[in-house]
């Protein structure tokens, strides 16, 4: 489980996590989409204030998608830099880690990035609920209901 997994790295933030009822199931490969998120929850703790919330929420897109967020309360990226950070080896100039022991290079979210879109999913930055902060969105293709039966194990049930 990804969101476990991330929880160790953010031991001193919040992990709140929010799964709408009855998900479908999403044609993608777990440990893939699993990697991402843990990837998004890791970057969330590296960035945000410490003992604050990072909120991962599993949610319906639509009839066909399945929408997985990823929330901190950091300083957020500005819109202009918003794609830039999905290029290999990009970080934002001044931007540190609140903990110098897990500074990163730029390839975490380049990485995040080709995972999901590798399972025919969509990563993009968004602007925040509150007045600061990050909100990672990634979407995810549904199985189609009459395929849903013979679904075999790789398609997962979404559970953040």
């Amino acid at each position: 489980d990804a969101v476990a997994r991330a929880s160790t790295v953010a031991r001193r933030h919040k992990v709140v996590v929010h799964t709408a009822p009855e998900l479908p199931q999403v044609a993608v490969d777990r440990s893939a989409i699993g990697e991402a998120l843990y990837t998004l929850i890791d970057n969330a703790s590296k960035y945000s204030p410490l003992n604050t919330t990072i909120t991962v929420t599993a949610s319906r897109d639509g009839d066909s998608h399945v929408r997985l967020t990823v929330e901190d309360e950091g300083p957020g990226i500005p819109p202009e830099l918003r794609e830039q950070v999905f290029q290999k080896f990009f970080r934002i100039p001044g931007r540190e880690s609140v903990d110098p022991r897990r500074s990163g290079i730029g390839l975490g979210l380049p990485i995040a990035k080709r995972l999901v879109e590798s399972q025919a999913g969509e990563i993009a930055i968004e602007h925040a609920r509150g007045d600061r902060g990050t909100c990672v969105s990634i979407r995810l293709i549904c199985v189609p209901p009459d395929m849903r039966a013979g679904a075999s194990q790789d398609n997962v049930s979404v559970r953040a």
